[in-house]
């Protein structure tokens, strides 16, 4: 478990631009669950990468698993790794636990696993959520606003 500012820069540095792929997760009305989701829709138009959101996934996922370029796969989401509000941490598959307690259909180390068999390299960029609460308009905390802008100047700074 690492703090993305530490780790991020110097994975970014390893892969050209066009080999990040970025999969957010998440629910835009549920406050900072939408936060995977944010991040994937702001790095698709401001920084033209190759970024989706959780409805792609399986799709994104196999043609992944057929290419020969090998990526690095950031899966993007809120989750309560016990944290402080707004915290940001970054997972290898191995941190992850086998059954994991989430709202996603299948384990998402079941997909990671299944893209490093194929040669990518993944992590799982979690935010720790201040306020999962229902919102009738796609807005996320303070906290979770302020971890994402530092998470966009990692990225932006890293891949330049």
């Amino acid at each position: 478990m690492e703090d993305p500012g530490l780790l991020l820069p110097v994975l970014l540095c390893r892969y050209h631009k066009d080999d990040l792929v970025v999969i957010g997760f998440g629910n835009l009305y549920r406050s900072d669950d939408g936060f995977g989701i944010g991040l994937a829709e702001t790095l698709k138009q401001k920084a033209g990468l190759a970024a989706f959101t959780e409805t792609d996934l399986d799709e994104v996922v196999l043609g992944l698993c057929g290419e020969t370029a090998k990526k690095l796969v950031l899966f993007v989401d809120a989750a309560d790794f016990g944290g402080k509000e707004g915290e940001m941490k970054m997972f290898c598959t191995e941190e992850l636990q086998d059954q994991e307690q989430s709202s996603h259909k299948i384990p998402l180390k079941l997909y990671m696993k299944l893209l490093e068999k194929s040669g990518h390299k993944t992590y799982l960029i979690a935010l720790q959520p201040q306020n999962l609460e229902e919102v009738e308009e796609p807005v996320m905390s303070p906290k979770a606003e302020k971890a994402m802008k530092k998470l966009l100047e990692i990225m932006e700074r890293g891949l330049n």
